[in-house]
């Protein structure tokens, strides 16, 4: 008996003989299993429970924190291979109902999330500083679809009200809203509602109460990030901000403390809209007078193309192409960037034919992609405008945003046509000079004051990827499902607020750039 008790031991003692039976039953996926090594710490509770079940000792009516995360994360990814596992350790894994109402304590119904509040408030208790944040809202487009999850019909128009009306039209969307802190590393959704649009005043409602809210639990929001959507332009106008180049504001007051909070149109989409009316229009014309072309671009690929190298750009048929992806930020990025920039200058230098006079667009190209780098900083010891802005750096930055907004604010459609920022195409040129006055504003609230809480920013931070890349894995819980429906997004929100262990989603309109946390819910009680 004892001998068999030492096999058993030596068989089970580390998290590498459990996860090679899960792969060698074919129970997970490499990427589920690699995710899973990094709750190691519950297995080491598993085996003790196991070795004193086998002992005939009384089990712990409790499960510890480290056993609940690889649980729930087991069976968050495959609930056959949590099945299994629980067999071959003799049931001392809780049973799946209590999983399920591990799930069910955390309300993921539409409206704002309490769970989270609770969350942020005992981390803003628990910090010896003050936390200042970013609020980032954004849409994602849900199935029109009526479902029975068996206490209620869900599928219509819900706003968090508790209005249960099947004469309500069917939601398309869920307006979501997400907290990314600024001196802290934890991100989260903060709650969602499903609506089938919504008009200005409604959504500037819905932002001034999620601030009272955060500030009603010790969190400061210094910025609200949204994409160029004519309805979200209307709502910031109701919050207070003018974008009228006359009279521009590009900040509205705190409903509780009056503080500035500094609006920014995300710049991924701002740059997929410049590479758009770029590509669409074919020129436009810079404030000297000269033209940038689209055609230079499409004559460089068609040069590294028939010669069968490349100017040490990323060049390729599908940026030509972009139309077919036209929401993927990385073919943008990439078209406008310092490398096809400096391919264009070898072309004008060496006096290639077909590249005369494209200063105009060289400019214009390297112009938006160091304006994409200042506003995608995330790490302190980059170079150049990759480099988070600080004290240091603020005067090159100032007098480099202070040039870039009067080009932007020059650019016309024609020698004699339309300033951009005030054509039908304005809003990716638009957006730009937004991000550039309220990095400022937002450097001398938070760096350059008496009262400073940070030494530099990251403008990652404000970034709408987070929120995109929690909608990713909202998808991925389906299948890679672009659609899912109402109840399908409730059941995957709920289950993303209580994980924080779920790898970021490798595919998609965006890709990850840092490891934060994505939400801290996983601090409550279960």
């Amino acid at each position: 008996m004892l001998q068999s008790k030492r096999r058993l031991v030596k068989k089970n003692a580390n998290l590498t003989n459990v996860i090679a039976e899960l792969e060698k039953q074919k129970l997970m996926g490499a990427n589920s299993l690699a995710v899973l090594e990094k709750s190691a710490g519950g297995v080491k509770d598993l085996i003790s429970r196991h070795i004193s079940k086998q002992q005939g000792n009384m089990l712990p009516a409790s499960y510890s924190p480290e056993l609940r995360t690889f649980a729930l994360t087991l069976h968050f990814y495959s609930p056959h291979a949590y099945r299994y596992v629980r067999k071959v350790f003799n049931t001392c894994l809780p049973h799946p109902r209590t999983i399920e109402r591990w799930y069910s304590s955390i309300d993921g119904r539409p409206g704002f999330t309490d769970a989270a509040f609770s969350a942020l408030q005992a981390r803003t208790a628990a910090s010896p500083k003050p936390l200042y944040c970013a609020l980032i809202m954004d849409e994602m487009a849900i199935r029109q679809k009526v479902e029975y999850d068996g206490t209620e019909y869900r599928g219509y128009i819900d706003l968090g009200t508790g209005l249960n009306d099947d004469s309500l039209p069917m939601a398309k969307e869920a307006l979501t809203f997400m907290v990314v802190a600024f001196n802290d590393s934890f991100k989260l959704p903060i709650g969602y509602f499903l609506v089938d649009g919504l008009g200005a005043v409604e959504r500037a409602n819905l932002v001034n109460q999620c601030i009272s809210k955060l500030f009603s639990v010790g969190l400061n929001v210094c910025s609200f990030t949204f994409d160029g959507a004519a309805s979200n332009l209307a709502m910031a106008s109701k919050l207070g901000c003018s974008f009228d180049m006359n009279n521009f504001k590009t900040v509205f007051s705190h409903p509780e403390c009056n503080e500035p909070v500094a609006v920014f149109l995300d710049p991924c989409h701002m740059l997929k809209l410049v590479r758009n009316t770029l590509a669409d229009k074919k020129s436009l014309v810079d404030e000297n007078n000269q033209f940038v072309n689209f055609e230079y671009l499409e004559r460089l690929h068609k040069l590294q193309e028939s010669e069968g190298l490349h100017l040490g750009n990323k060049l390729r048929a599908s940026h030509m192409a972009w139309f077919k992806k036209k929401m993927n930020v990385k073919l943008a990025a990439q078209l406008l960037s310092d490398s096809v920039a400096t391919s264009l200058e070898f072309c004008l230098k060496e006096q290639i034919p077909g590249f005369e006079g494209c200063s105009a667009t060289i400019n214009f190209v390297r112009m938006f992609n160091d304006l994409f780098d200042v506003f995608n900083s995330r790490n302190l010891h980059a170079h150049g405008f990759k480099r988070p802005l600080q004290v240091s750096n603020y005067v090159e930055y100032y007098s480099f945003l202070m040039t870039a907004r009067s080009y932007l604010t020059n650019l016309r459609e024609s020698v004699n046509g339309k300033l951009m920022t005030d054509s039908n195409r304005k809003t990716g040129f638009l957006g730009f000079v937004i991000c550039i006055d309220s990095l400022i504003v937002l450097y001398k609230r938070l760096v350059d004051s008496s009262t400073a809480a940070m030494s530099f920013i990251c403008t990652y931070k404000f970034s709408q990827d987070h929120i995109e890349l929690f909608f990713g894995k909202i998808r991925s819980l389906f299948g890679f499902n672009n659609n899912p429906s109402a109840t399908q997004f409730c059941s995957a929100y709920r289950k993303l607020l209580v994980h924080n262990e779920i790898d970021d989603v490798l595919r998609g309109n965006c890709l990850p750039l840092e490891c934060s946390n994505i939400n801290c819910v996983q601090f409550m009680p279960c």
